[in-house]
């Protein structure tokens, strides 16, 4: 019988070359759940996310909420002598998202969110491709049935037209496109949609009424994608990405120094005159700030938006 003697040196060879391969694989399967061609698990900075999400002490936290709460009742004040002297209704809700502190004029009011719900479609879909349920290059004809003229060119293309997942993402958040949206939400469950608001706290669709929500409701769904709560880090960073380069430099943008970055979405619902504007800003200290409004003008709302935004950024650098 032949046998065969194993040295202390080839079997340690063999272990080395078993972890080598555990490796190679563990870089395989997670470069195969990234969004191709934006980012990847290995080389993305996530400089959109928090960068502290695991290193909180919780009585530090608290203490810094207490401090900072108050430090921002001016803010509040300011805020307040703004939107209550204006024709219409409007609501804000600021938050600190380093030390979750946070200050509100009216923000349990609830609004028809319109076009602000096209975030929840996003994660969604997103949520479906960091699955393996769904590809960012999978092709999707658009057809009559997804059409809406109100907001987006995507309705310009024609019945047919042949569109990737990964450009009617950019469509929704770049533009707001209507047919899009509705186009990309044909492809995902009602599973899928329902769990992506259950998670970032929407509520779920009533077919007997619109949807409503709150300024401070709504802020669930920016601090979901900076916390990464729902999304892994690659898929909330490539969705805040997006919607830093939308289209609609108003509101929001317009009240910030041209180089900071924002990460916004807007919402016009014409039946009750309401415009909104929510996101991230990133100033030297981020925040999420939503405000909210009806019965007002599109041009009047985006002035006093504008104004709000302003007024929250000087308050925040020279604090």
């Amino acid at each position: 019988m032949v046998r065969f003697r194993i040295t202390k040196t080839r079997l340690y060879s063999l272990i080395l070359v078993q972890f080598v391969i555990i490796l190679i694989l563990a870089f395989v399967v997670g470069k195969g759940n990234s969004p191709t061609g934006f980012v990847t698990v290995e080389d993305t900075k996530y400089e959109l996310l928090n960068p502290q999400a695991a290193q909180v002490n919780m009585d530090e936290f608290l203490n810094q909420q207490d401090s900072y709460t108050l430090a921002y009742r001016p803010l509040r004040q300011q805020v307040s002598r703004i939107l209550l002297s204006q024709p219409g209704t409007y609501s804000m809700y600021y938050e600190d998202l380093a030390t979750g502190s946070w200050i509100g004029v009216n923000e349990g009011e609830e609004y028809v969110p319109a076009s602000l719900l096209k975030v929840s479609t996003m994660i969604a879909a997103l949520k479906q491709i960091e699955q393996g349920k769904l590809s960012l290059d999978k092709d999707v004809k658009v057809n009559e049935d997804d059409f809406n003229i109100r907001s987006g060119n995507l309705v310009g293309k024609g019945d047919a037209y042949v569109i990737s997942v990964e450009e009617l993402l950019e469509l929704i958040a770049l533009e707001s496109d209507n047919t899009a949206s509705r186009t990309l939400r044909r492809l995902l469950s009602r599973k899928s949609l329902e769990e992506a608001r259950l998670a970032t706290d929407i509520p779920l669709p009533n077919p007997e009424q619109p949807t409503i929500i709150s300024p401070k409701k709504y802020s669930t769904v920016f601090r979901t994608l900076y916390y990464s709560n729902y999304l892994r880090r690659p898929f909330s960073q490539f969705a805040l990405s997006l919607l830093t380069k939308t289209e609609f430099e108003e509101g929001i943008p317009a009240g910030v120094p041209k180089h900071v970055i924002v990460a916004h979405k807007i919402g016009v619902n014409e039946n009750d005159q309401s415009h909104h504007d929510c996101g991230i800003v990133y100033a030297s200290s981020p925040y999420l700030i939503c405000i909210m409004s009806k019965d007002t003008s599109n041009d009047q709302a985006n002035k006093v938006i504008a104004e709000v935004s302003q007024t929250v950024y000087e308050y925040v650098e020279k604090n």
